[in-house]
């Protein structure tokens, strides 16, 4: 017989958001007792409900490492009915913006300029990117740095249309 706190894991729904424009799969029960994989996202703010054994089991504990899980990394973000503990540990690990604050991300806009900025850009996941094209108008980029943050957003829309076959061509040495 399952205990309680295994029948609240299954009966407690957890509603999360998406925060970028990406697609993210999330594992969940069927209705007979397998497993699925469920595709959301697209565009920001797609929801997606999921109850507290799910999240567990099939997504957290599945993980090689925190950056790569979902619900930890900042591609979702709870919104309804998640545990205090698990929001604390989303702020502590995300950090909202997705893993810089913004005192961090104004002092990158000021101290990083030329392609010591534009190397910075490139390596940061689409969630912190988008978080840093929200502050750098306020925060007084320079044209450049505007340039170079809407042409890395512009690279995770062409990854995100890419198709398999692209990625292929893409791969394949070019002859000469």
């Amino acid at each position: 017989m399952a205990s309680i706190t295994d029948v609240n894991a299954m009966t407690n729904v957890e509603t999360w958001e998406t925060t970028t424009e990406s697609q993210v799969s999330v594992n969940r029960y069927d209705k007979r007792g397998g497993e699925k994989a469920v595709c959301i996202g697209g565009r920001v703010g797609q929801r997606v409900q999921v109850t507290t054994a799910e999240r567990e089991e099939l997504n957290e504990e599945r993980c090689s490492s925190a950056n790569l899980d979902i619900f930890r990394n900042g591609y979702l973000r709870p919104v309804r009915n998640v545990p205090d503990e698990v929001k604390q540990r989303f702020e502590q690990e995300t950090k909202p913006s997705g893993g810089l604050t913004v005192e961090e991300i104004v002092n990158a806009l000021d101290q990083k300029k030329g392609s010591a900025f534009k190397t910075w850009v490139n390596g940061l996941n689409e969630a912190t990117l988008r978080q840093v094209a929200r502050i750098a108008p306020e925060a007084d980029a320079t044209a450049s740095q505007l340039k170079a943050i809407e042409e890395a957003l512009e690279e995770f829309r062409v990854r995100l249309n890419e198709t398999a076959a692209d990625r292929a061509l893409r791969a394949e040495p070019q002859s000469a």
